[in-house]
């Protein structure tokens, strides 16, 4: 399951690094509207659905809230609904201005919709004991669809479960791969720092509905 997770997560890291609308995105983000985002946003999700075969789903922007967390309150980055969308929060000033932490959260949103299908397809008899995502897809469908914490009971049991473990190991290659690049340093001098993942909490949803 991790060879197969890191193999894939590299393949995507790049991809993005290298997809011409992600460099445009990333160098003009700070000069463009929130439907404009939303677009480039929209592309990575369909490019990653497309590596791992996979439908795609809806991106959307929001003004999130403070969430409740078991250590308090919180801002979030973004969450995922079950078959979409993924949703991601503009109220988080510098997270949203942030492109490479922007598409590294939607990358993490999108890791969870691929985790509920193979979970799902494991649940369905879908995936044969011989396939080789059949193990990963057996411990997703107890991690999301049955077995997921949120943040709001336990914040160090959300972040340590598997499931979100793996959805941040991809975002955070995905991050690095693209602030590597220095795309957004070259034309934005000066802009402000940006939280640490553990200090904000994306929320995610399963198939029951939102987990809250």
């Amino acid at each position: 399951i991790y060879e197969m997770r890191s193999a894939f997560r590299e393949q995507l890291a790049d991809t993005l690094a290298r997809d011409p609308t992600v460099q445009h995105g990333i160098k003009q983000w700070h000069a463009m509207d929130d439907e404009a985002r939303r677009d480039v946003l929209q592309h990575v999700v369909d490019v990653q659905n497309e590596l791992a075969g996979n439908p795609t789903v809806r991106v959307e922007i929001e003004d999130t809230p403070l969430r409740d967390t078991s250590t308090g309150k919180q801002r979030s980055r973004g969450h995922y609904q079950p078959d979409g969308p993924v949703r991601l929060n503009r109220s988080h000033k510098s997270f949203w201005d942030n492109p490479e932490k922007v598409i590294g959260t939607t990358v993490h949103e999108v890791t969870h919709h691929d985790q509920l299908l193979l979970g799902r397809g494991y649940a369905n008899g879908d995936i044969d004991r011989d396939d080789p995502r059949y193990l990963a897809a057996a411990i997703f469908n107890d991690g999301v669809t049955h077995g997921y914490v949120n943040a709001r009971t336990d914040t160090g049991h959300y972040q340590n479960q598997l499931v979100e473990k793996l959805a941040r190991a991809t975002q955070i290659v995905v991050e690095q791969r693209l602030e590597a690049i220095g795309l957004e340093q070259a034309y934005s001098p000066g802009r402000s720092g940006i939280d640490n993942h553990s200090q904000s909490v994306s929320d995610h949803t399963r198939k029951v509905g939102r987990i809250m």
